[in-house]
């Protein structure tokens, strides 16, 4: 994540060719998110279908683990990984368009352009 935090601010041409790697790392993060979430609740609501002798030895490891904690944890660090990776797709997106449309402008400029140039040559052949 060190490495990629540049492409949340100034992004240079060459890190377009970056933008299939971001997308998968978003993409990573967000299947984080859902496990990371399958698992909170999976601490919060006990499978009802258990033995009771299950269920205490669950609450007894995960206590004893400091499971919840954890968890915790990972969630903290997912959305410092979902945060970065979403502003890089988005500056990248961002520039891609710019420069999209920087090229569209540049053509409609030689266009009214070449027009301007073919009305003076017809002016002056008058």
């Amino acid at each position: 994540m060190m490495a990629d935090v540049a492409l949340t601010h100034d992004v240079p041409r060459a890190a377009l060719r970056e933008q299939s790697r971001v997308n998968n790392m978003t993409r990573r993060f967000q299947s984080a998110r859902i496990l990371v979430t399958r698992i909170d609740m999976a601490l919060q609501r006990r499978e009802p279908t258990l033995l009771p002798a299950a269920k205490r030895l669950f609450s007894d490891l995960a206590l004893q683990s400091d499971l919840a904690s954890r968890v915790r944890l990972l969630d903290d660090g997912i959305e410092v990984g979902e945060d970065l990776y979403e502003r890089a797709n988005d500056r990248l997106i961002e520039y891609r368009n710019f420069l999209t449309e920087l090229w569209v402008e540049i053509a409609i400029l030689c266009a009214i352009l070449a027009e301007f140039a073919v009305l003076l040559v017809d002016l002056f052949e008058r």
